[in-house]
């Protein structure tokens, strides 16, 4: 892996824990204390690195085994994944944690509205998969 790949993506986390340390310092008026920022580099990692190692995930399966090998594992099995595991189960972590840092206790009145995030992921993963299932045609031909 190349360190561009790596360097870029805790960049982001960085850029990230900073935008929500000071999103929630001017909001809710949280102290800027050295456990809040690691907190929210923390949140941010949450976030970030499952999102990027979830793409890194698919890059190497779509290049080692390609799309029909891909497909041949089955839509439902890339959907809980790709989808509710890699990009759904990432954002709940995160607005869960984020609504637990501002209320200063686990934000466990918001059960229902959590579930949004893995359908949402869902949804995504199987936009992706048409997606990658033209691309995979385009190349048949």
């Amino acid at each position: 892996m190349r360190p561009r790949a790596v360097l870029i993506p805790l960049l982001l986390v960085l850029l990230a824990a900073l935008l929500l340390f000071q999103l929630n310092r001017s909001m809710a008026g949280i102290p800027a204390t050295p456990l809040a920022a690691v907190v929210h580099l923390v949140l941010a990692m949450l976030l970030l690195l499952p999102l990027w190692l979830n793409k890194v995930w698919l890059g190497r399966v779509v290049a080692r085994d390609g799309w029909p090998t891909l497909r041949s594992r089955g839509k439902l099995r890339f959907i809980v994944i790709y989808g509710v595991l890699g990009r759904g189960v990432p954002l709940t972590l995160f607005v869960f944690g984020m609504s637990s840092v501002v209320q200063g206790k686990p934000a466990l009145a918001m059960g229902p509205a959590l579930l949004f995030w893995p359908v949402l992921g869902g949804v995504f993963a199987n936009s992706r998969w048409k997606q990658l299932a033209s691309e995979g045609r385009e190349e048949d031909r």
